[in-house]
């Protein structure tokens, strides 16, 4: 509720970029506000309901939260990527990032539907306090399918752009080296080495928080459990736990993403006014990524 709160009451934090970081935050909360309730229940419960329409509508949450986090990350480094290594940043308008959180949403519904209307099924899972995907054999396709597509390819595109990233703003620093005198270079080099070892450490924060959360899940229950291999019910918990810890890291991970947050939180649980406001740009409210685009500069 603080991002909400924030975003509320700091209108010049909803630029273009933040966009993503609301729909995050609405990721969260469904997973607070729904996943973890119910799996807090199913953890303290020995009665779990039986109701298997009750059943597929906690996995389908649980489904549809897993994806279209780890889509939201995906498309925040795309849209990165864009602005700097492209300069794409002027050309990017709200709508464009209301279209894709609205295909963000429409692709993850639609992967997790999937299972209701056949393609493999949600059942409980006692090891893991909640209804998941069935491993079953007979659904190994879909298993494959969300192997493939809702990790292997999104961590990809991810690893992809910001190390395209990093690449640009290394070629930014030679040319500028290069171009300058010697009496100036060792002050640039110092402040461009700084610069780059600021971004550098953001970009290995949302690739480490993506990969140690989403990583261990995919591999004990995606590839090993669905190909036959024992897992100790203790390792089911806790890659479960770490699904769920996502949650709980993502408004640290804001705080990298755009580091104007960390002032926005201050000033909401201080209940302090003197934020410092950004004027709207012309270019269709996208200041996040003419922001994002300097930075490489």
């Amino acid at each position: 509720m603080l991002v909400f709160l924030t975003f509320y009451k700091h209108a010049s934090l909803r630029t273009t970029s933040n966009l993503f970081i609301i729909n995050l935050a609405i990721t969260d909360l469904l997973t607070g506000g729904i996943k973890d309730t119910l799996f807090i229940y199913g953890l303290t419960s020995y009665n779990w309901p039986k109701s298997a329409i009750l059943c597929s509508f906690v996995g389908f949450i649980n489904c549809v939260c897993y994806v279209a986090t780890v889509y939201t990350l995906t498309v925040i480094a795309v849209f990165r990527y864009l602005a700097i290594v492209c300069n794409l940043g002027r050309k990017i308008k709200r709508k464009h990032s209301i279209l894709t959180i609205a295909c963000v949403w429409i692709y993850s519904s639609a992967c997790c539907l999937m299972p209701i209307i056949g393609w493999s099924r949600y059942i409980y899972e006692p090891t893991e306090c909640t209804c998941v995907r069935s491993l079953d054999k007979k659904y190994y396709s879909y298993t494959i399918y969300i192997l493939v597509a809702d990790f292997l390819l999104p961590l990809s595109v991810v690893s992809f752009c910001y190390g395209n990233i990093f690449a640009k703003m290394k070629r930014n620093h030679h040319h500028i080296k290069r171009d300058l005198s010697d009496g100036q270079k060792l002050d640039v080099a110092e402040k461009l080495s700084r610069r780059e070892e600021i971004v550098a450490r953001r970009m290995f924060i949302i690739l480490a928080e993506h990969v140690v959360c989403f990583l261990p899940y995919t591999i004990i229950v995606t590839m090993l459990a669905a190909n036959g291999v024992d897992i100790e019910p203790v390792w089911y918990f806790i890659v479960g736990y770490l699904l769920n810890l996502n949650s709980a890291l993502n408004p640290v991970t804001y705080i990298v993403v755009n580091p104007r947050l960390k002032k926005g939180y201050i000033s909401v649980i201080c209940c302090k006014d003197n934020f410092t406001r950004v004027k709207p740009t012309k270019a269709g409210g996208n200041q996040g990524f003419l922001e994002l685009r300097n930075v490489a500069k």
